[in-house]
Parts: C-alpha cells; structure tokens; sequence
C-alpha cells in the first residue's frame, strides 16, 4: 500500500549530475532524500560512473533540506561501492539539519564531509 501511495506523489528531489574538467563527478541534490527518493540518488549516481568513470565523486548535499535513514543507508552504500572501484567521494552538507544528521548518526567518522563545494574539490579524499 505504501509503494502505492509514493507511486502517485511527485518526486521531492532534483538530482543533477556534471562532470568537471579534472574528471569529478558532482551530483547536486535540491530536495529531500528519504524512502521515496534514495533509490533515485544511488541510481544517478551509479548511471554516472558507469558512463563517465569520475576519479572521484562529490555528492552536494546544501540544497538538500532533508535526509533520513534511507538516504544515509544509501550514502554510506555508495561509499562502498566506490571505494571497491577505487572512487574518492566527499559530501558537501553546510551546518543545518542534513549535518545534523551525519553528525548525529557517526558519518562524519566513516566519509569525508566537507562544508562547500571548494573544499569538496580540494580535499584529500577526492583522488
């Protein structure tokens, strides 16, 4: 009944995906990431690497106005799957109620979290 019922609701969520010219990919999130749309993050993000092969992954996080569970479980999915391939991924989350939650939840410990998109493309863990 549930998936019914998201089937019929709008996507809360733009996802964006570019690919800069020192082969970064960027995935920009403007919405909310939860049970409706976590699959969609994981999937852009998975259809990228497949066609481009970033060096790294920088997920942008500061239009997101909501995460959950589900879009952290996704993140911390997509941190594994990377590294099997030997892809950097940094999250870009400005102070607000998306850091909250990594913070809250340990995420800050296991990914790279960076506050802007700059230090994102500067940071040790973008290969």
């Amino acid at each position: 009944m549930l998936s019914a019922v998201l089937m019929n609701v709008p996507s809360p969520v733009t996802i964006t995906v570019e690919t800069l010219p020192d082969a970064t990919g960027v995935v920009s999130v403007d919405g909310e990431i939860d049970l409706a749309t976590s699959a969609d993050l994981e999937a852009r993000v998975r259809e990228h690497v497949a066609a481009d092969g970033p060096r790294t992954v920088v997920i942008d996080l500061a239009a997101c106005g909501f995460l959950d569970s589900t879009g952290v479980a996704a993140l911390l999915r997509l941190h594994g799957e990377l590294a099997e391939r030997t892809i950097g991924l940094v999250l870009v989350a400005p102070p607000g109620p998306v850091l909250r939650v990594l913070s809250l939840m340990g995420i800050e410990q296991r990914l790279a979290v960076v506050p802007d998109r700059a230090a994102a493309l500067q940071s040790p863990d973008a290969i």
